[in-house]
C-alpha cells in the first residue's frame, strides 16, 4: 500500500505502509514508518520508524527519524527534527533546529528557526526566531520575541519583544513593546510600552511610549497613561494619567492625573 515516486524514494523500505514518497530521495532510509507523506526533494530523507507524518518541500523534515504526527510545509521546515513530534511548521525554515521539541506552532518565514524546546507557539516573519529557551512562549508578530531565550511569554505585536533575550513571565502586547526588555513579570500594553526598558521587573506600564526609557533597571512600578513614567529611574513608583511622571526619578512616588509629576525627583513624593 506504498507509493514512491522518484530516484531512490522509499528505496530502503522494508515494513512500512500506507506511505506516499514523491522526490528524490524522499524516504531514502525508511523501514518501518507508516502512514506518512513525503514530498520533495530529500524530504523525510532519515525518517526510519516515524509514523504520521507529513513534509512537504525541499528537505522538509529531512533528519526526521522517530518523530510523529509532525507537519513540516515549506523549504528546510523541521529539518534537524529527530524524535520531535506533534508539530507543524509552515514557513521556510519554520522550526529548522528543533530536534526534540514537541507540541510547536511556527508559522511563518524563519518562525522558531533555531528553537530547540516544547510547546510554543509562534506566527510571524521571524517570529521567536532564537528561541532556544525552555519553552511555553507565544509570539505574534513580524520578529515578535526574535531574540527571545525566556520562558512562559506573551509577545503579541510586530518587534515585540524583538531585541531582548532572557526574561521569563512577561506581558508584551503592541507595537514594539518591551523590545530590548530581560527582565522578568512585567507586563507592557501599548505601541512602545517599555521599548528602551532593560532589566525590569514587576512593572506595569500600559499606555503609547508607557515606560518607554526604563532603561537602568526600575521594579515594581505602575505607569497608565500616554507617555506616563516614559523616562523613569526608580522603583516602587504609581503614576497615573498622560505625561504622569513622565521624566522621573526617585523611588515610592505618585502621581495623579494629566501631567502629575511630569519631572518629579525624590523620595516619597
Amino acid at each position: 500500500n506504498n507509493n514512491f515516486f522518484g530516484r531512490s524514494a522509499g528505496i530502503n523500505n522494508t515494513c512500512g505502509f500506507n506511505n506516499n514518497f514523491l522526490g528524490k530521495f524522499a524516504g531514502v532510509s525508511n523501514t518501518y514508518g507508516c502512514d506518512n507523506n513525503f514530498f520533495g526533494r530529500c524530504a523525510g530523507n532519515n525518517n526510519t520508524i516515524g509514523c504520521d507524518n507529513n513534509f512537504f518541500g525541499q528537505c522538509a523534515g529531512y533528519n526526521n527519524t522517530c518523530g510523529c504526527d509532525n507537519n513540516f510545509f515549506g523549504r528546510y521546515a523541521g529539518r534537524d527534527n529527530t524524535d520531535g513530534s506533534y508539530n507543524t511548521f509552515i514557513g521556510l525554515l519554520a522550526g529548522r533546529s528543533n530536534t526534540t521539541g514537541d507540541n510547536n506552532i511556527f508559522l511563518g518565514k524563519y518562525a522558531g528557526r533555531y528553537n530547540t524546546s516544547s510547546n510554543n507557539i509562534a506566527i510571524g516573519e521571524c517570529a521567536s526566531r532564537a528561541d532556544a529557551g525552555t519553552g511555553f512562549n507565544v509570539s505574534i508578530g513580524s520578529s515578535a520575541g526574535c531574540s527571545n531565550t525566556g520562558c512562559c511569554n506573551v509577545i503579541i505585536g510586530n518587534l515585540a519583544k524583538e531585541q531582548g533575550a532572557a526574561g521569563d513571565q512577561n506581558v508584551y502586547v503592541g507595537e514594539r513593546a518591551g523590545r530590548c526588555d530581560t527582565g522578568t513579570q512585567n507586563v507592557f500594553l501599548g505601541s512602545q510600552a517599555g521599548e528602551r526598558s532593560i532589566t525590569s521587573y514587576g512593572t506595569i506600564a500600559i499606555g503609547y511610549q508607557a515606560g518607554f526609557d526604563n532603561s537602568t533597571g526600575g521594579f515594581d512600578n505602575v505607569f497608565i497613561g500616554r507617555k506616563s513614567g516614559q523616562i523613569n529611574n526608580g522603583s516602587y513608583n504609581i503614576f497615573l494619567g498622560t505625561y504622569s511622571g513622565a521624566s522621573s526619578s526617585g523611588d515610592r512616588n505618585i502621581a495623579l492625573g494629566a501631567h502629575a509629576g511630569r519631572s518629579i525627583t525624590g523620595d516619597y513624593n
